[in-house]
């Protein structure tokens, strides 16, 4: 996907001070995004203080009976809310506008903030998702 006509230089020069911030930055297996981040050095010194994340808390909390640790899954059995790209074939992402990306990420950022705020709450009261029930 184009970087609207930034180079590499140019998109690090603005991600940089996003992902070296000390803010925190929650994700839902974000080891993924973290290695695309930094290999590819759009992040000159990485992704700095990454406070949580949605897949590793689902499975700390669950009971190993989920069907699946994508975000996707989480979104609809954790949150009870519909998938944000539902009916849209991912694998075709390259296709899309660079504004219905835009939408589909800030969506999938919305609900890994909501789920990472309630499993860290969960987490606090040992309560536990019981995925069989």
């Amino acid at each position: 996907m184009e970087l609207m006509g930034f180079d590499l230089a140019e998109a690090s020069e603005v991600l940089t001070p996003v992902f070296a911030s000390d803010a925190e930055k929650w994700t839902f297996s974000g080891h993924y995004d973290e290695e695309g981040v930094t290999y590819t050095k759009l992040a000159a010194d990485g992704v700095r203080n990454r406070a949580g994340d949605g897949m590793l808390g689902m499975i700390a909390l669950g009971d190993g009976t989920h069907d699946s640790l994508r975000l996707e899954k989480a979104v609809v059995d954790v949150l009870g809310r519909r998938q944000y790209w539902q009916g849209y074939d991912k694998s075709k992402m390259r296709d899309a506008s660079l504004a219905e990306v835009a939408d589909g990420a800030i969506g999938d950022a919305c609900y890994t903030f909501e789920l990472c705020t309630l499993l860290h709450d969960r987490i606090r009261r040992a309560d536990y998702l019981r995925w069989s029930e």
